[in-house]
């Protein structure tokens, strides 16, 4: 009667000796780049802004980009001229990115204003475009809007619409959108002198011209109306009648 009997230890080591010859071995992969090549060591979230990401080279930080720049981004990758420029663009647009948004937490602006404070700061232009239209993505620059809120605000305060207008362009906004703007706002049918408003402007400025002459108070008001931005023929019509009636009343007196 023949029994089976376990293969003696030794015979199970050759077993698996063999079997692993048979197992092709697995080849390390070589690092992208040439040997010693700087490469991308960490890329993390910017806790300072949600959109952005903090890239480090060989350990230690070099840049803060816009997530969209850092697509195709990974840790290990080599650096090269190329990538290097690359990535200094993409950090001078956060850069502008980051002076425009401060800009607009104190107060609303137009497009082409901001462009030229980022500029004046010392940003290159590619990156103050490109932050420009990034802002705009956002909503946070719409200059019809803008102008809206400049022309309303200058009913508010007994401002014209000359005013209102010089002062929307030299903040650049379109001509066309600053027209549509102060139409929206009221202003055309104050500018014409006419309004309410600017009768009242005027008069209560004439009152503190008491002791001056006709004609010198007629210069001294239609100046301060066209600081206003109130002028043309309307007011100038107007002041005269204002006047008038202050001469009419004072020989009643």
């Amino acid at each position: 009667m023949t029994t089976n009997k376990a293969p003696a230890p030794h015979g199970r080591l050759a077993f698996v000796r063999r079997l692993l010859d048979d197992v092709a071995p697995v080849p390390v992969p070589e690092p992208e780049g040439p040997p010693g090549a700087r490469r991308i060591s960490a890329l993390e979230p910017d806790p300072q802004r949600a959109g952005a990401v903090r890239l480090s080279i060989d350990g230690e930080r070099f840049a803060t980009i816009g997530r969209e720049e850092a697509v195709g981004l990974r840790v290990g990758m080599p650096i090269d001229d190329t990538l290097e420029a690359r990535i200094q663009a993409a950090a001078d647009i956060e850069g502008a990115l980051r002076s425009g948004l401060s800009s607009l937490a104190r107060r609303g602006m137009a497009r082409a204003d901001l462009a030229r404070r980022l500029r004046r700061k010392g940003h290159v232009t590619v990156a103050v475009d490109a932050a420009i239209e990034r802002l705009a993505g956002l909503g946070l620059l719409d200059d019809e809007a803008y102008a809206r809120a400049v022309a309303e605000a200058a009913v508010r305060k007994g401002r014209g619409a000359a005013r209102v207008s010089r002062d929307l362009g030299l903040m650049g906004v379109d001509r066309q959108v600053a027209q549509e703007a102060i139409a929206g706002a009221g202003l055309r049918e104050v500018m014409a002198g006419d309004g309410d408003a600017v009768r009242a402007l005027a008069s209560a400025r004439l009152a503190r011209f008491k002791d001056v002459d006709p004609q010198a108070a007629k210069r001294r008001l239609l100046g301060f109306l066209a600081r206003r931005g109130f002028q043309g023929t309307a007011v100038n019509n107007l002041v005269r009648r204002l006047v008038a009636e202050r001469e009419r009343g004072a020989a009643q007196e």
